[in-house]
């Protein structure tokens, strides 16, 4: 897989762009006081562990059809 399909691939997944539109989000909603600053520390925090702590390999092998 090169750089560029790695990023296509990126740019279309559903996660991605649900951390993105959660983090503005949030942000926004700190801004103008709508919730509190301790809230949407909690709810980002519980959003970007669950992206980042995905196992990635996993999803690769099944993708691609390779196993251990």
């Amino acid at each position: 897989m090169t750089v560029k399909d790695r990023v296509a691939q990126k740019f279309t997944s559903g996660q991605f762009w649900l951390t993105i539109i959660s983090g503005l989000t949030f942000a926004y909603t700190s801004w103008k006081k709508i919730l509190p600053p301790e809230a949407i520390v909690a709810i980002l925090v519980m959003v970007f562990e669950a992206y980042f702590k995905r196992d990635r390999t996993k999803d690769i092998q099944e993708q691609y059809g390779q196993t251990k």
